[in-house]
């Protein structure tokens, strides 16, 4: 990991595992592993013990290569709810805008992303929430428990506040603004308000996000370097020397890359109600989505080591409550037919597809396929 050699902590309040924290709460046993993750270490990276500091004399005028944090954008905004959060059990939205300052003024930003939405009801697809107008709507419907509508982009937008119009029935009690940066497959609780029916809500976003440049600055600088470089010239230079300099560090560590691991940090999902999930509960199917709490909040349920593996065995038992499953089940195929399959057999559209217990079950009451069969779902890239 890089040292940065002029870096200041990002000011202000933001989301570990639904718990509001400060950069200071870093430095706490309770979230010191934190900083061994990108993402808070982009955000804190004076609290993380990241910022170098210069060990011997400088160089004459000699410009070294720094990493100078720079202030970027978001990749993705969306507005996020859960089912019991809603007044009715569906979400309509009738307008949803971003723009650039902090107060919702002057002109929108052009809603040219890519729409993510939960669901919606076929009358009322999510283009109807980005269409200016305030008589149409995004007649939004759950997935599992959840609900949400946003947009992606292509490049970082300086998005620093989103208006919101709910229906004035169907309205969300509760929604929390939702952000993900360029190349990192995840979303990240930024702020939550109260939801207010038929009443626009401008929704301040303005919480700078920092990422460390990969490329040198433009401009020299002073800082001195724990090596001499090439031969000093007598005036500073426009461009880096050839060489990055190395910061001391206390072990040595490996240069984090751009795009995202292949092996995931263990965090609770942020599709899902983890803060009001009662930990004896972990082990309990939700009858009402189909999801075992166990896995979509490992943090909190200390599962991490279960999230990305298949179940194994005819069946299997979750936690310490001696709950057994079936790992076979039936799942249907059309209207009158249902057919009876394992983790081994399943294909990928079937990983979001309700089981049944048994085939005579009218209803499906058993859980969400990719719950049991998680590692052949790629649940945890989800």
């Amino acid at each position: 990991m890089d040292k940065y050699y002029s870096c200041e902590d990002t000011p202000g309040e933001f989301i570990i595992n639904d718990t509001t924290v400060i950069c200071a709460d870093l430095l706490t046993n309770n979230f010191h592993w934190a900083c061994k993750h990108r993402h808070y270490t982009d955000l804190c990276p004076s609290s993380c013990g990241i910022c170098g500091s210069p060990t011997v004399s400088p160089t004459t005028n000699s410009p070294t290569r720094t990493a100078a944090p720079t202030i970027g954008g978001y990749g993705g905004v969306r507005l996020w709810t859960s089912f019991s959060k809603t007044q009715t059990g569906m979400w309509d939205v009738k307008d949803l805008s971003f723009y650039t300052t902090r107060d919702c003024s002057g002109s929108k930003i052009p809603p040219q992303g890519t729409i993510t939405e939960s669901g919606h009801h076929p009358c009322c697809p999510p283009e109807r929430a980005f269409d200016n107008s305030d008589s149409t709507i995004w007649g939004g419907r759950s997935s599992g428990d959840n609900f949400w509508i946003g947009m992606e982009f292509s490049i970082s937008q300086p998005i620093k506040c989103v208006s919101l119009l709910d229906g004035t029935v169907n309205y969300a009690k509760l929604v929390t603004v939702q952000v993900s940066f360029i190349g990192r497959n995840s979303w990240t609780n930024l702020v939550e308000v109260d939801g207010i029916a038929g009443v626009r809500q401008n929704i301040s976003v303005a919480k700078d996000t920092i990422s460390p440049t990969e490329s040198p600055t433009s401009d020299p600088t002073k800082s001195p370097t724990p090596e001499s470089t090439e031969e000093p010239t007598n005036q500073p230079t426009m461009s880096p020397t050839s060489g990055p300099t190395q910061s001391p560090t206390q072990l040595p560590t490996s240069r984090p890359t751009s795009d995202p691991t292949s092996s995931p940090e263990c965090t609770n999902r942020v599709d899902y109600n983890c803060a009001d999930l009662m930990k004896r509960d972990c082990d309990k199917l939700v009858a009402k989505t189909g999801r075992i709490p166990r896995f979509m909040c490992p943090v909190k349920c200390d599962s991490c080591d279960d999230e990305c593996k298949n179940e194994k065995g005819k069946t299997f038992k979750i936690g310490d409550r001696n709950r057994r499953y079936k790992l076979t089940f039936y799942l249907k195929v059309n209207s009158k037919k249902k057919i009876y399959t394992s983790c081994q057999k399943i294909t990928a559209k079937q990983c979001n597809k309700r089981a049944f217990k048994k085939k005579k079950n009218k209803k499906s009451n058993y859980f969400v396929v990719d719950q049991v069969c998680r590692k052949k779902c790629g649940f945890c890239e989800k």
